[in-house]
């Protein structure tokens, strides 16, 4: 028999989603594997076969051995149930520090009995990607504040710029040698030497014998997306345990010392160890004590978990009280950039600080400065006008240096130089590094002598973990380049953070105070958690010049006023309520001797509070900016300019020929002379190109000869009226023929003469509007109102005379029967920041 079987079903199509779509495993550290579930949604109504592969996107960074990172499913095949969800381990370890990117690729097969070599349904296909970034914990120091140290000087000194860029390197391999996988020390025989870390010298500046201790405060940062841990080392503490019975030896001179050191606590850090999330911060202090006059030295070793490690050589000096002693950089002295083509050198400054208690006479070694002449085939390059000076015990000399480069290249240069006691005594030779870079005028200089983009342009610390009552709002002023004879001003603000008012008195007894550099206003009061505006003026009078200084603010706090001691008015304000002498009497004899002895504040020798603002500018001529494509528009430059300064023609004070330290003059009198007369040549150019620009000259050259009429023909054309028959008159060396027109030609010529006379005056006065309107002087006049104005508005609501909330500002009430007007302007003067009240 034949039968007919009838089978029948419904076909499906199979289909698997992923979970999430984008697997992100964030920052993993490196060396570490990390796991994730990756969910597979089976949405059809069959059973599915899947087979997971992965392909790698993205090109990333490859260790040591040429290994990027290592991924693997724990799971790669299996089957998904109908209308089920299956859930897949991926595990990745990231073998170098980079960014990691996959695709997730699945084949499908229809599910069986088992089978799973069935024919795919469909070839691989995406089904979401993987990424992630390999990352090693990592800190950076943010800040640093050391009282009496500028910014820029102090980053210099400690290379902080330098100790950034190493924590933000790559462990070497004997760093990657001290940690395991889980982040737990290595055993003893793998232990590396702490010789093999890269050390820094972190250099504090020395300081006289009994002196105030120094506390150095640096403010560190995980910048990583990873946990932090990290502790700082004595040379004293070491991770390897050694057995009771192994013996090292004697210890060395330098051990006995550094042990010597850290009991004494001449050299201390605080805290020595701490965790940090992504983006916390902790500040450590570093403390050092004047104790004995002596150089110390203690290495300190940072310790990141699973990360960098680097050793921070502390180094500081206590100075006896007759001892001599120059402050000078150990990794030498950049001076500021200079373009090539100056028609003068551009004048910038070496500074010498004598921190000792004496005053010390030093002297420059001229021979140096000759032989760089000499190479350069008698070119000066660089030249020192006063090599030689005195320098009062704890303060500063700003040794000028002419630097007028050839070419665009990096100049170096050693100069010798010898001090010893300005009273006599022995003396110490030491040696300068100066570098300098001539550039391009038309490329834009790269600004060396600064640390620009690294640190911050003002204080990260809170101002009582610094103990400052003031902050600024900015550390430097950065100018930048300057037109010569121009002017800038920038704005400054000073912020109290106490409750209690601080007074402020900038230095105005700095040597470039007034001629070069100003500050309005020089001194006043901060409110309580209130803030003061400042405007930083600089002036660049005189040759080019590379302005680099530090101005200093002292600060001193007022005393609290008790709450007693206000009294609240009928308008509901409080007022401050004087104490009557009768009152304060009373008060003393109730008060105990000994409580009253007990309030009184006790005597500090300290040295009150300071801060510190550097200020840089370099005033180049107009033609070298005008060459780099400069917007000399936005810089007054005035048309006369001032007489050349004493320094610009020579020396106001002929230099000594008689021996110095070295024994050899220093006299240069043939290079003063052409100075001067590349000066005179310079004045009278520009005077008779200025003479020669002149409206009024040009016209005359190009008008024609005027007619010239004597004087009694006039009268006698004023008296009748009508024209008399031609006079000749016969002059002593001419004879020349005058008479009088017809009534009506001389009506003609009048009528003429009065309509070129109307013409003329029209185009004079539009001339002089034209002029007027597009001067200099007016655009800076312009500029002056619209910045003294934006000064006012932001002084007065610093002080809070303007409400900035309300529509209609509130003017101040003057005194019945008075009229209160006070207007203030700002003018241009001989100081910077002039001021008159109308």
């Amino acid at each position: 028999l034949n039968q007919v079987l009838t089978v029948s079903g419904a076909g499906a199509s199979g289909q698997l989603s992923v979970s999430p779509a984008v697997l992100d495993f964030g920052a993993i550290q490196v060396g570490l594997p990390r796991r994730l579930p990756l969910t597979l949604v089976n949405s059809s109504t069959v059973d599915l076969w899947y087979e997971l592969s992965f392909c790698r996107t993205e090109a990333c960074a490859m260790d040591e051995a040429g290994e990027a990172d290592v991924l693997r499913c724990l799971a790669p095949r299996g089957l998904v149930p109908a209308r089920n969800s299956v859930a897949v381990t991926v595990q990745l370890e990231a073998l170098a520090r980079g960014s990691i990117h996959y695709d997730v690729l699945c084949a499908i097969a229809p599910g069986g009995n088992g089978d799973a070599e069935s024919v795919l349904l469909l070839p691989p296909t995406r089904l979401s990607g993987i990424q992630a970034k390999g990352e090693y914990p990592a800190l950076q120091v943010v800040d640093a504040r050391l009282s009496g140290v500028s910014q820029e000087a102090l980053w210099r000194s400690l290379q902080l710029k330098q100790v950034n860029d190493e924590l933000n390197d790559v462990p070497s391999a004997e760093e990657k040698a001290c940690m395991s996988v889980e982040g737990k020390p290595p055993p003893i025989l793998h232990a590396p030497a702490t010789s093999t870390f890269r050390r820094f010298d972190l250099v504090l500046p020395p300081r006289i014998q009994t002196s105030a201790e120094q506390r150095l405060r640096l403010l560190i940062r995980n910048t990583s997306r990873l946990p932090a841990r990290w502790t700082l080392k004595y040379p004293t503490e070491s991770d390897v345990q050694a057995e009771p019975w192994v013996d090292f030896g004697p210890p060395s001179d330098e051990q006995v010392k550094q042990a010597s050191i850290i009991d004494r606590k001449i050299i201390s850090a605080r805290p020595r160890s701490g965790a940090l999330q992504q983006g916390d911060e902790q500040v450590i202090e570093l403390t050092m004590r004047h104790f004995a006059t002596d150089a110390y030295e203690l290495p300190l070793t940072l310790v990141v978990e699973c990360g960098k490690r680097l050793v921070l050589n502390v180094k500081g000096r206590t100075l006896g009280p007759t001892e001599t002693h120059l402050a000078l950089p150990s990794g030498g002295i950049r001076l500021g950039a200079a373009p090539i083509g100056l028609p003068t050198p551009l004048r910038q400054t070496l500074e010498l600080p004598n921190p000792s208690a004496v005053p010390v006479e030093y002297e420059i070694n001229s021979a140096a400065l000759d032989a760089f002449t000499s190479k350069h085939l008698g070119f000066e390059v660089l030249s020192c006008p006063e090599p030689a000076g005195v320098i009062s015990p704890g303060s500063c000399a700003r040794v000028p240096l002419l630097f007028h480069p050839l070419e665009a290249r990096e100049y170096f240069i050693s100069l010798p130089l010898r001090f010893g006691h300005a009273r006599g005594g022995p003396c110490k030779d030491t040696t300068v590094l100066i570098r300098a870079n001539g550039y391009d005028p038309s490329d834009a200089p790269v600004d060396s002598t600064s640390e620009a983009g690294v640190m911050p342009p003002c204080s990260l610390l809170q101002p009582s973990q610094v103990g400052l009552p003031v902050s600024l709002s900015l550390d430097t002023c950065v100018f930048g380049r300057l037109p010569q004879h121009s002017d800038g001003s920038q704005f400054l603000i000073l912020s109290n953070a106490l409750d209690t008012a601080c007074k402020f008195a900038w230095d105005t007894a700095h040597p470039l105070y007034g001629s070069r550099v100003a500050i309005h206003p020089s001194g006043g009061s901060v409110p309580p958690l209130g803030h003061v505006c400042c405007k930083v003026c600089v002036r660049g009078a005189g040759p080019p010049e590379a302005l680099d200084l530090v101005l200093g603010c002292t600060l001193e706090p007022l005393a609290s006023t008790a709450a007693n001691d206000f009294t609240r008015t009928a308008d509901g304000t409080r007022k401050l309520v004087a104490e009557r002498p009768e009152q304060r009497r009373e008060r003393s004899a109730l008060t105990p001797l000994a409580a009253r002895q007990s309030l009184a504040p006790p005597l500090s020798s300290a040295a009150p509070p300071r801060l510190l603002l550097g200020v840089r500018a370099t005033f180049l001529p107009s033609a070298t900016l005008r060459s780099a494509a400069f917007p000399l528009a936005e810089h007054f430059v005035p048309r006369s300019l001032p007489p050349p300064e004493p320094t610009q023609l020579g020396r106001s004070k002929p230099r000594r020929s008689q021996a110095g330290i070295y024994g050899a003059g220093v006299a240069r009198d043939a290079a003063t002379r052409r100075a001067q007369r590349d000066t005179a040549e310079a004045v009278l150019v520009e005077l008779l190109q200025d003479v020669m620009r002149s409206e009024e000259v040009r016209r005359v050259l190009q008008a024609p000869p005027v007619r010239i009429v004597p004087w009694f023909a006039q009268l006698a054309f004023a008296r009748h009226g009508t024209a008399p028959a031609p006079v000749t008159v016969r002059c002593a060396d001419a004879t020349c023929e005058v008479g009088v027109l017809d009534d009506a030609a001389a009506a003609e010529e009048r009528k003429q003469e009065r309509a070129f006379a109307a013409a003329e005056a029209a185009r004079r006065t539009t001339r002089r509007l034209r002029d007027v309107q597009s001067s200099a002087e007016l655009q800076e006049l312009a500029a002056y109102v619209l910045e003294g104005t934006l000064f006012s508005l932001v002084s007065d609501a610093s002080h809070g005379e303007l409400s900035l909330l309300d529509q209609t500002p509130t003017a101040p009430t003057a005194e019945p029967g008075r009229t209160r007007v006070t207007k203030a302007f700002v003018r241009r003067g001989r100081g910077l920041g002039d001021t008159q009240e109308w």
